[in-house]
């Protein structure tokens, strides 16, 4: 069973990167189903002009400043910015440990969400690490900001075990949410 999945997805895999419009012989338990197009498929995940479909789904981690600047527009909502990299292990810690807290990941839930790596030799690696140097004097991870959609800064904080301390920060993006028009 583990093999046809992983051969599906090799097979979709395939097809997306050749342009292949039909899917042969695929799993009706699977994401797709027999004779599935690759439009179909990206509009299932993607809007229909193949952007990402993310104008009012707050589950999206963005990975632009820009992205979610545009969506916290769109929505008049705050942003709530994950400076992170891929190596960082406090990083790996507040997303195992901090982030799916009750308390925090209904806080999270409500904020248009940005995770911003800065850690790589290349895009969007490399502005992401610029914007946190010019903004924030500091290129130190993990650093978590809150943001207006207008990108006003509301607050940071920098690792913290403290889990009321960590929703008492959420909380300042929280209480002043869709008051700045």
């Amino acid at each position: 069973m583990k093999i046809r999945g992983v051969l599906s997805f090799l097979l979709f895999i395939a097809a997306a990167l050749l342009d292949i419009p039909k899917i042969p012989m695929m799993q009706t338990d699977s994401i797709l189903s027999f004779g599935s197009t690759i439009n179909e498929i990206k509009a299932s995940y993607f809007g229909s002009d193949g952007a990402s479909n993310t104008h009012a789904d707050l589950s999206i981690w963005h990975k632009t400043l820009d992205d979610a600047l545009k969506q916290a527009k769109s929505l008049n909502k705050n942003i709530f910015i994950d400076f992170t990299g891929w190596s960082c292990t406090n990083c790996r810690w507040i997303e195992s440990n901090m982030f799916p807290q009750k308390a925090v990941k209904h806080r999270l839930d409500r904020l248009v969400k940005a995770k911003l790596y800065t850690d790589r030799r290349k895009e969007p690696e490399k502005t992401n690490k610029s914007i946190m140097q010019e903004k924030f004097g500091s290129i130190a991870i993990p650093l978590y900001v809150l943001m207006t959609p207008e990108g006003t800064v509301i607050d940071e904080i920098r690792f913290t075990r403290d889990e009321k301390a960590f929703t008492r920060f959420l909380d300042k993006a929280l209480s002043i949410e869709n008051t700045e028009d």
